[in-house]
C-alpha cells in the first residue's frame, strides 16, 4: 500500500471489501481512502455503514459524492 497510489481489490459479494477494508486502512493510519460503487443507493448506504461502524473514532471524515451532490460527516 505504501508504494502504490491505487490498489484494486476484488472479492466475492458480501465479503466486506467495501466496509471493512476502509476501516483497516483507517486503523493503519491512512487518511485518504476512496471506494467506488456502481449505484447511487449503494454509495449512500456504504458511506452510512462505514460512518456507523467507525463511529468517527479516528477523527475521520466519512461521506459520499454523487455527481454534484455531497454529504460528509465528521471533521
Amino acid at each position: 500500500l505504501q508504494t502504490h497510489q491505487v490498489i484494486l481489490i476484488a472479492g466475492d459479494t458480501g465479503c466486506a471489501k467495501s466496509t471493512q477494508i476502509p476501516r483497516f486502512l483507517l486503523e493503519a493510519g491512512f487518511d485518504k481512502i476512496a471506494c467506488t460503487q456502481p449505484r447511487r443507493i449503494a454509495c449512500i448506504s456504504l458511506a452510512n455503514r462505514v460512518s456507523y461502524e467507525t463511529l468517527n473514532e479516528y477523527d475521520n471524515q466519512v461521506g459520499y459524492q454523487i455527481y454534484f451532490q455531497q454529504e460528509f460527516e465528521g471533521n
